[in-house]
């Protein structure tokens, strides 16, 4: 119904008050979460956005993107096989029901069903297997690199992303004009061809789509008991019949504990945001960080900047020296970014090693893909001698699941040197599922408890510490 009045001219006004406080989620409210500007990419605020985490049926946004780079004929006619039929919510139609690749498409953003996005990846044109690897590529290419699929529905538990990966999927899956109307649309109607039947389905997002303060440009939603509650929105401030492209965000709450839940933390997560206009103001421009021409043996901030970009390919740079020197080190790393990169051909090339427009234009991208990591980078070593501290004393503290510290940070890091108690190595600071996991598995390896029930499983208490400290310190 709001749509209907989006043409009314009046002045949306945003708060100006400065607050400059971050937003502190709740005990449990989320286990990850992180609010993204589309197309500067500018993070305006994260929260354990690197963790990994299961997408469940936000993997579907995957599926469209898929479905919609095979080029499809919308209009063609496909059935739902026994074979699609993977559990949890589902296109309630008997087996052999025939409708079309739109219908299916509809089906599986729109009301989120499993066996229609299973039927999107059979009838394809390719193998389930081929499908799952274009995934998969498209996962890589919109920079979403600690993201991994193994089916179309996300009822697998395997599947794995992050808060950040999935932030740059919901951008490439909005952007698309079907997969936007699929998921901003009320109900969708169609009919099954071989019965005659008219199918009715309701949107997953109803939420959003009924709330007269956001204006909802995408969203997709997803449950499994081993991921909780998940959320993607890309949302607009709505006031008195106008929406503000200027503050859209892309929102992704990941591990509510409840669906209600997480349409409430997204939506305080943008107002949070919205109230803040000055979080707003610079989106990404790197190129005021590297705005000249650099060349072999100068010396400048820029040549630090650049070091410090290249430093993010480890292939391209593995020396990683950020000295602001331009020398032999960063020379070759240049080359390598220009070949690997496709800058150049070769060092019979006019430019080869030498920082242009062409290459500067490359490294921007290369940036705007990879600039939470660069953030993670100086945060580091901003506290890099506070971590030295922490680390020459020790765990001090009862460490439990829900903390956040540097003492949890170097727990972590200890119990990822045994690939066998902590595979995924996560060092976030943050005590969640699968840091409570790792130190569970440390106290049965080495007989701090004999079993689940025994006082102090999971908890890092004294017999934990004492017995970390004896390995590591």
């Amino acid at each position: 119904m709001k749509r209907l009045i989006a043409t009314l001219f009046i002045l949306l006004i945003l708060p100006v008050t400065v607050r400059a406080e971050s937003y502190v989620p709740q005990a449990g409210e989320f286990e990850a979460a992180i609010i993204m500007q589309p197309k500067s990419r500018h993070v305006i605020y994260a929260f354990n956005p690197e963790v990994p985490r299961v997408p469940a049926s936000l993997t579907k946004l995957l599926t469209g993107l898929a479905t919609i780079e095979s080029h499809p004929s919308w209009e063609n006619v496909v059935s739902i096989e026994p074979e699609d039929e993977v559990g949890g919510g589902r296109l309630r139609v008997s087996a052999g029901s025939t409708l079309t690749t739109r219908d299916l498409l509809y089906s599986a953003i729109t009301a989120s069903a499993n066996n229609a996005a299973m039927a999107l990846s059979r009838v394809s044109g390719m193998s389930r297997e081929d499908f799952i690897v274009r995934m998969n590529d498209i996962a890589k290419h919109v920079g979403a690199k600690n993201t991994h699929v193994y089916e179309a529905s996300g009822m697998e538990v395997n599947n794995v992303t992050t808060a950040y990966d999935m932030a740059r999927i919901a951008e490439a899956a909005f952007d698309h004009d079907m997969i936007q109307r699929a998921a901003t649309i009320g109900s969708y109607s169609f009919q099954i061809r071989n019965t005659g039947e008219i199918k009715t389905i309701s949107s997953t997002n109803a939420t959003f789509l009924n709330d007269d303060d956001v204006w909802l440009i995408g969203g997709k939603t997803g449950f499994l008991y081993e991921s909780q509650y998940n959320l993607v929105s890309r949302l607009q401030p709505y006031n008195h019949g106008v929406h503000d492209p200027k503050y859209e965000v892309i929102i992704v709450v990941l591990g509510a504990p409840t669906k209600a839940g997480s349409f409430d933390s997204v939506k305080k997560l943008a107002q949070w945001a919205w109230e803040r206009p000055e979080l707003f103001a610079e989106p990404l421009q790197p190129e005021k960080l590297l705005s000249h021409q650099l060349t072999y043996g100068m010396n400048s901030a820029e040549v630090r900047t650049l070091q410090q970009w290249l430093s993010l390919d480890s292939e391209v740079y593995p020396e990683g020296v950020t000295s602001g020197f331009f020398g032999s080190l960063t020379l070759q790393a240049v080359q390598r970014f220009q070949t690997k990169y496709h800058v150049v051909g070769g060092p019979a090339e006019r430019g080869y090693g030498v920082v242009g427009p062409a290459t500067r234009a490359k490294l921007y991208e290369f940036y705007l893909d990879h600039h939470l990591e660069l953030k993670a980078i100086e945060a580091a070593d901003a506290t890099k001698e506070k971590d030295l501290t922490v680390s020459s004393k020790g765990i001090q503290q009862v460490l439990v699941y829900g903390q956040k510290s540097e003492e949890v940070k170097l727990l972590q890091s200890w119990l990822s040197s045994e690939t066998g108690v902590y595979p995924e190595g996560v060092v976030s600071g943050f005590f969640g599922p699968l840091t409570l996991q790792a130190v569970q598995r440390f106290q049965i390896k080495y007989g701090i408890v004999s079993s689940q029930g025994d006082t102090g499983y999971g908890v890092v208490g004294p017999s934990t510490r004492a017995k970390l400290h004896a390995l590591f310190l």
